[in-house]
């Protein structure tokens, strides 16, 4: 399956604070999930792209993920496919010698209208600060939203997880 996604993070505010904001608009709670996500570290993919296997309960997606843009929004094309076992599959990336990161995160998610956000937190030593992630289906949409919801442009980051980690590991 190939998906073209916009999305823009939201920065500092709190994981209540996100929920608050979006309730206030009247988004609706769609689910939770617990991820493990396994960042495969190879130098053609470390730039504007990467591999991932994403285990949530018992199902795995494999996913290569491009940026396309990031001027006002970050764009990404995602190529995912359904691994139906996981282990075996990590046991053949260490067979291969494909050398990966472990890392986990806990995600609400929210829809409005067509509009999806997630609220994500990774283990502190990731990443100790709560961001939210809006997924729109064109920059016009992405502007209506954030005015709605009253985002400051302060507060909005096209960053990838990556970029804001390495930022906050520099600021130490």
């Amino acid at each position: 399956m190939i998906e073209k996604e916009i999305e823009v993070k939201i920065l500092g505010y709190s994981v209540d604070e996100y929920i608050q904001i979006l309730e206030k608009i009247g988004a609706k709670k769609v689910g939770e999930e617990s991820q493990v996500n396994y960042r495969f570290l190879d130098i053609k993919t470390e730039n504007d792209s990467y591999l991932r296997l994403r285990v949530v309960n018992d199902e795995a997606t494999f996913t290569f993920k491009e940026r396309t843009d990031d001027v006002n929004m970050r764009q990404n094309l995602e190529y995912s496919t359904s691994v139906s076992d996981p282990k075996t599959f990590l046991m053949i990336m260490d067979k291969i010698g494909m050398k990966y990161s472990t890392e986990h995160k806990e995600r609400i998610k929210y829809k409005y209208q067509d509009i999806f956000f997630d609220i994500d937190k990774w283990d502190d030593e990731i990443y100790p600060y709560p961001y939210m992630e809006i997924e729109v289906k064109d920059e016009a949409e992405l502007g209506e939203i954030v005015k709605k919801l009253g985002i400051e442009k302060k507060n909005i980051s096209t960053k990838s997880i990556r970029e804001l980690v390495l930022d906050y590991k520099y600021s130490l």
